[in-house]
């Protein structure tokens, strides 16, 4: 009788111990520096601290500091029993900038939200809202079993000059974008939702693109719409970049898991140097084309056909885990002269370039295929002796030239046969 008066009052002294190490004043004040102290050793960042540490058997409230500006607030009930909770948050960044090391990246500006948490350790809704960007942005999160199951969410009148600062990135372009997301499941294998992003009022930054890039844009102004619908593995997808300096449009359906893409797309750009910021090429000049992509990651097939250079040119391209594997191409009357000012090369020459090409390997050690390239061109011996200041004038010359490639194994066997007004060459 004695031991069992003497494991009650243990017991009881144990759970009276827990509450007031728990759930007291007392027992918080205490608790609190361990767990600031456990914060700090695995949090990225060694400026956070905990403000704030309230904790009864039936509410909380929480305040950590990321950094000296930028703050979490967490409060509400909760029930043990029921493992239920009631919870609103607050973010509130006021100075990104003390985030940079976190994030990897320079930041700067503010970000705010605020919001409820609701349900239990089976289902949680978040509902919040934001003013990231200078937007109105809406958004309802429900997790089940802690893992993501939906989300609707709304952005409003988002400033794109405003949203580039703040992740470190420059004012490229200016307009307001609007974001209408109901993903009613994104479980794998079971999607089922629509997503619309429509940017309107869009114009580049002369001013920036002339001091990174060089590039002297005229007015440009852009509309960008895209819209997905989800289904099942299924991804079914337009897009839309239209403005007076290009337009991009690509449509199809693609799945994430395991890859799979069927899709076209087609670009008519009137100026290529507004790609720069892209591609860091120093092209310029229009191009249309077109075409389509199909497959999957074992076996892709990639198809284009343009006018580059005022030609008709057609390729096939087979890639193998990505990697090129195959190529068919055919090049039908490119003009020099458009090709050099493409790529802003002085005006060496003029005429017109074909080319055929079927390689049907590309691996390292096991090429195949053969190249036949024909040219038919005229020299600009005026330019070309001021350009290197010849004593006597160059001459007017003219060249034809032939060359048959043959691809093999690790060879390239290239047959040529040159024709020109100052000498011929085999």
């Amino acid at each position: 009788m004695k031991i069992a008066k003497f494991t009650a009052a243990f017991l009881v002294f144990l759970l009276l111990s827990l509450y007031i190490v728990v759930f007291t004043s007392v027992g918080n004040d205490l608790l609190k520096p361990i767990l600031e102290s456990q914060i700090k050793k695995n949090a990225p960042v060694q400026t956070i601290s905990l403000e704030k540490f309230h904790l009864s058997v039936s509410d909380l409230e929480i305040v950590v500091n990321i950094t000296p500006s930028n703050s979490i607030r967490v409060r509400g009930t909760y029930s043990l029993f029921s493992q239920s909770f009631d919870l609103t948050y607050d973010v509130v960044f006021e100075n990104l900038q003390e985030l940079d090391d976190l994030a990897k990246r320079k930041l700067q500006g503010a970000f705010l939200t605020n919001g409820t948490i609701n349900g239990d350790l089976d289902l949680i809704t978040i509902k919040g809202s934001s003013d990231i960007a200078k937007s109105d942005t809406n958004y309802d999160i429900t997790l089940t079993k802690f893992q993501p199951t939906s989300i609707i969410a709304s952005i409003k009148r988002l400033d794109l000059p405003t949203l580039l600062r703040m992740i470190g990135e420059k004012p490229y372009a200016n307009g307001k974008l609007f974001v209408r997301a109901n993903f009613k499941n994104i479980t794998s294998h079971q999607l089922d939702g629509t997503l619309k992003q429509t940017i309107t009022h869009g114009s580049f930054n002369k001013k920036v693109f002339k001091k990174d890039f060089n590039i002297t844009l005229p007015k440009t102004h852009f509309t960008m719409e895209a819209t997905a619908k989800l289904k099942g593995d299924d991804i079914d997808y337009t897009y839309a970049f239209l403005s007076n300096l290009a337009a991009i449009r690509s449509k199809g359906i693609l799945t994430p898991q395991p890859l799979q893409l069927d899709l076209t797309y087609k670009a008519n750009i009137k100026e290529l140097a507004l790609l720069k910021p892209l591609t860091q090429a120093e092209i310029r000049g229009r191009i249309d084309l077109n075409g389509s992509v199909k497959g999957s990651k074992k076996s892709l097939t990639v198809k284009l056909f343009s006018d580059i250079a005022n030609s008709k040119t057609a390729l096939t391209a087979k890639l193998k885990e990505f990697q090129p594997n195959a190529i068919n191409a055919s090049i039908k009357h490119l003009k020099i002269e458009k090709i050099l000012y493409m790529l802003k090369q002085p005006h060496y020459a003029g005429g017109t370039l074909d080319l055929k090409a079927d390689i049907t390997s590309l691996k390292t050690d096991h090429l195949s295929g053969k190249i036949t390239t024909l040219l038919d061109a005229k020299l600009d011996h005026r330019y070309i002796t001021k350009a290197y200041a010849f004593k006597h004038p160059m001459p007017p010359t003219t060249l034809k030239l032939q060359a048959d490639t043959k691809l093999s194994g690790r060879y390239i066997d290239t047959q040529a046969k040159l024709d020109s007004s100052l000498s011929d060459l085999i």
